[in-house]
């Protein structure tokens, strides 16, 4: 059985060449260049750190992954929440709105109007001595203050 150069194309992303894969790239020059472009890209064997590495990194990403979609979880409950609270108030504008000039129309009828008050002369006191004159009894007033003995200091 021979191989063609497409069968051969196929299997050059397996591991290792088959030992009709290797007869082939004997005889085909072409392919012998594309393997050799290949197996210039191809990477390095893994080594046993980097397995060791590898395996613990489905677990670091999936956690990282469900912090991340929690984080956008709340960011997303957040905007959400602000956009209901927005529409909300452009909801509740728009009915104190209409229903604005209708209260506005009755409030005329309800005030009356205030009339200026009327300013009067000013009355001032009598203090002459005869307002006073509070017959022949004398008013008088003492004021006296705490006198300081010898026991208060």
């Amino acid at each position: 059985m021979t191989m063609t150069c497409e069968d051969f194309e196929l299997e050059l992303g397996a591991p290792a060449l088959s030992a009709l894969a290797r007869a082939h790239l004997e005889g085909c020059a072409s392919c012998r260049e594309t393997y050799e472009v290949v197996a210039l890209a191809a990477l390095p064997e893994v080594t046993a750190a980097e397995r060791a590495a590898l395996v613990g990194l489905s677990t670091s990403a999936l956690s990282a992954w469900r912090a991340q979609d929690r984080r956008r979880d709340v960011l997303s409950r957040v905007a959400s929440l602000a956009l209901a609270a927005g529409l909300g108030a452009v909801l509740a504008t728009g009915v104190m709105w209409k229903a604005r000039p209708a209260a506005v129309a009755e409030v005329p009828a309800l005030v009356q109007p205030v009339a200026a008050p009327v300013l009067l002369e000013p009355v001032v006191p009598d203090f002459s001595g005869d307002a006073f004159n509070s017959g022949d009894d004398e008013v008088s007033w003492e004021v006296s203050w705490p006198l300081v003995t010898e026991g208060d200091l």
